[in-house]
Formats: C-alpha cells, structure tokens, sequence
C-alpha cells in the first residue's frame, strides 16, 4: 500500500525538499528550521547547504538516521511531536554536523563523531537559554550510550 506524503520545498530549489507523512509533522519541522533561522543566521545557511532532504516517514517513533553521503536526514515523526521545537531544532544542527563531518573527510568513529555534533547541538541550546534540553543531553551523555552500538558504526533502522 502506498501512502500520499505531503512535499514542501522549504526555502525554494535551493533548499530542502521536506517530505512528511502529515502536515502537522511537517509544520513541526518547519517550526524548527524557522528558530534555527531566527536565531543564528549563517548556521542556518550551514544547515541549508548540509541537507537535500528530510524524510520523515511516519507520524510516530524515535528512530532517526542521516546520510551523509546522499544529505538525507530521517527521523520518524515522534521525535518532532514529543519535543520542544528548540530540542528539534538542536538536533538538525546535531545531524547537520554529521553531514559536515562527512564532507570534509572525517570517517564516522563513535565517541568522538557523536560527541563534536553534540557540542554543536549543545552550542546551539545554551544560545537560545533551554536549560531543559541542555541538562537532559548532559544526562544522556553520562549514560555513554555509543558503548552499546556494535562494530563502532551508526546503526539506523
């Protein structure tokens, strides 16, 4: 069975297609490019140039995956809806990162990979105040929960 997904080219063809099972969790994305926007301007164009798309396949989950080879961000649609819009839009700029790290050569090695995307993510919390968000990534980063991923590579469902 095939399902309709709603497209939006988000900041014209220069952008980023945007692709989500329904509306509401496309808004909720959308919600969260405009913050990055607002509130820092040339990483905003940072993630503009990072991502082609982002896929978010279904309305609920917490899966989340990105391709840095193709500039493909998927997140299932949880993530957007059971999140602040500030956490959501720390988490582009976190998968941005990864993008970064990719284009300029550096190969994926878990901590060191995850832990310079969550400096970056966590830059961009303490810029706009969300003390939330920061004091709960500083709880999951005392879990080291890269020491469960198998091979020392980033598994994505």
């Amino acid at each position: 069975m095939s399902r309709n997904y709603i497209k939006k080219n988000y900041k014209g063809i220069k952008g980023i297609l945007v692709v989500a099972v329904d509306r509401r969790r496309l808004n909720l994305l959308l919600n969260a490019l405009n913050l990055i926007e607002k509130k820092d301007i040339s990483l905003f164009k940072k993630i503009l140039k990072r991502f082609k798309i982002i896929f978010i396949p279904t309305a609920r989950g917490n899966l989340n995956g990105t391709y840095e080879k193709d500039r493909v961000w998927i997140t299932e649609g949880g993530i957007l809806s059971e999140n602040y819009t500030s956490f959501v839009a720390s988490l582009i700029i976190h998968e941005a990162h990864h993008v970064s790290q990719y284009l300029t050569g550096h190969k994926y090695k878990i901590p060191s990979s995850e832990i310079s995307a969550l400096v970056e993510q966590k830059k961009f919390l303490k810029k706009i105040d969300d003390n939330l968000s920061l004091n709960w990534l500083d709880k999951e980063l005392e879990k080291e929960w890269w020491n469960d991923v198998v091979g020392n590579k980033r598994s994505t469902a």
